[in-house]
């Protein structure tokens, strides 16, 4: 009854948002409220669950919150500007600049990685995965290098400007003739987030290909103009294989433990494990230890403190393995940071906080038509996806999340802008 209450809560949301919004299913809210009806359905279908009122007041609650704020932005009915439909001109020698710098960051990367596993590279990739999500502290020598490290950043805001750029000239000319050199870089950053040792950067940089090309479907056809079902079904389509990517990546990655999971358990515990595991953490809720209030929201940003001498210990986040079925996850929603770091005033002003930096980020695309800012809320679009999973904002929040957005603004201002100063493209509008 709990579960089928909080389903229709959240299609009544969804309802409300996309009249709210003039009808734009890609607005923040319907986008965050849809992610939580998918996983709350697929949570229906895979266990018997006994959900508890207090744990749907609060998802409601919170994205009552994300939504309330989101209105306040639809309220002020600001005039749009006229869209820019143009493919973006780069020149190639700074491309290839670009290009050329991401080879290199791949290659030192890897040498670093075999320094601190000391091994064979796959080995050291998989030794320095654990060292990164389960050690209490890291000494010096188990960190990248401070140079290598801003390096990696460089390649990570690279391939998200060249993936727009490819997307958005891709779709204005329909060709695919000059446009190889963005794939490259997608493609170096890709083998970069391998060294990482896991598959979520190939998911987010799959979401974040997958919001561009909507987004752009919207600049090129009009505002007004709704999604073809042939255009969400292609989008269907693609989310399905990138799901059975990953699927089928979980073994080259070193995860044994999930060699028996067929693709709808996979699915099922990844995408509602959270909601599941959020209502058996409220029952038996626990409390931070020590005196660092808000360390499990902002839990790189304490991490990045303890790395440079500020703190005694790493802060690690207290998401315990639960079962469901016979499986064990740990992920419990972004609810469950803001709850157990400041309790249900926590869920409902991070929500506001939440919903006003995306929905301020996505109606200047809508609205004023800031192109350059659609890499950045691409790269940003995990967050979204992932709350229903875990909070992939603040607790990312520190110098380098803040590095990766500014550079990638300098690399789209660079790779759009010095072409026209340097006089061998004919300039265009780089808004």
């Amino acid at each position: 009854m709990q579960l089928l209450i909080l389903i229709i809560g959240i299609s009544l949301l969804i309802l409300i948002s996309y009249q709210i919004s003039g009808q734009d299913i890609l607005s923040p809210s319907i986008i965050l409220n849809f992610c939580y009806l998918v996983a709350a359905v697929t949570m229906l279908i895979s266990w018997e669950v006994s959900y508890e009122w207090y744990t749907v007041g609060i998802i409601l609650l919170g994205l009552c919150s994300f939504e309330f704020m989101e209105a306040f932005f639809y309220l002020n009915n600001n005039k749009k500007v006229e869209q820019i439909v143009a493919a973006i001109n780069v020149s190639k020698i700074i491309l290839f600049i670009v290009i050329l710098l991401q080879i290199i960051t791949v290659i030192l990367h890897a040498r670093e990685i075999m320094r601190i596993g000391a091994t064979g590279l796959w080995e050291s990739v998989k030794i320095v995965r654990r060292q990164n999500m389960y050690a209490t502290s890291l000494n010096s020598s188990q960190y990248v290098s401070f140079l290598i490290s801003r390096l990696m950043k460089f390649n990570y805001a690279a391939a998200y400007v060249n993936l727009y750029i490819f997307l958005n000239n891709f779709m204005v000319t329909k060709k695919l003739r000059g446009n190889g050199m963005y794939i490259i870089s997608v493609v170096i950053y890709i083998m970069q987030a391998f060294l990482s040792g896991g598959r979520q950067q190939f998911i987010r940089i799959s979401l974040a290909a997958m919001i561009i090309v909507l987004l752009n479907y919207k600049i090129i056809n009009g505002w007004k103009t709704r999604i073809s079902i042939r255009m969400m079904v292609k989008a269907m389509i693609f989310m399905f294989f990138v799901i059975f990517m990953f699927y089928n990546l979980r073994l080259f990655f070193g995860r044994k433990g999930q060699e028996d999971y067929t693709l709808w358990n996979m699915f099922s515990i990844y995408y509602s494990g959270g909601l599941y595991l959020f209502n058996t953490y409220l029952e038996y809720p626990i409390r931070n230890s020590g005196n660092l209030i808000g360390s499990r929201t902002f839990l790189d940003f304490f991490n990045q403190l303890y790395k440079f001498g500020f703190l005694s210990q790493r802060v690690v986040p207290q998401l315990e393995f639960r079962q469901i079925g016979n499986s064990l996850t740990n992920t419990y929603t972004a609810f469950r940071y803001y709850y157990q770091d400041f309790g249900i005033k926590g869920i409902i002003i991070m929500q506001i906080i939440y919903s006003h930096i995306f929905n301020t980020i996505y109606l200047q695309i809508k609205r004023n038509c800031v192109k350059w800012i659609i890499p950045i809320y691409s790269f940003l679009f995990f967050s979204l996806v992932m709350h229903v999973i875990a909070d992939q904002f603040f607790s990312i929040l520190s110098i380098g999340f803040i590095e990766t957005i500014v550079e990638i603004f300098i690399i789209y201002w660079i790779e759009s802008h010095i072409a026209f100063r340097m006089g061998k493209i004919k300039a265009v509008n780089i808004r």
